[in-house]
C-alpha cells in the first residue's frame, strides 16, 4: 500500500516532531508521538513496519511511559 502524497507530508512532520521530542528528553510528547505513529501506521496493515520505523532503539517493555497493548501502543496507566 503506498500513501498518499498527504499522508506522507504528515508523517514525515511527525518524525520530524518526534526526533526534536527524542532530542529535548521530552518523554511524554515522545510517547504521543509514537502512539500516533504506530497506531496509524498499523491502522494501514504495517504494524511492524511502524515498530521498525519509530524508534530502532525503542523497547516498549522498558519505556518509561509506553506500553504494548494487544498491536497497538498505549500510554501507560498510572497505578
Amino acid at each position: 500500500m503506498r500513501m498518499s502524497e498527504d499522508n506522507y507530508q504528515e508523517t514525515l512532520s511527525l518524525f520530524l516532531e518526534l526526533n526534536q521530542a527524542h532530542i529535548s528528553q521530552d518523554l511524554c510528547q515522545e510517547a504521543q508521538l509514537l502512539l500516533k505513529l504506530s497506531n496509524a501506521y498499523y491502522s494501514q496493515n504495517s504494524f511492524e513496519k511502524a515498530l521498525d520505523c519509530c524508534n530502532r532503539g525503542l523497547i516498549i517493555g522498558e519505556h518509561p511511559i509506553l506500553e504494548k497493548r494487544g498491536n497497538l501502543f498505549a500510554i501507560k496507566t498510572r497505578e
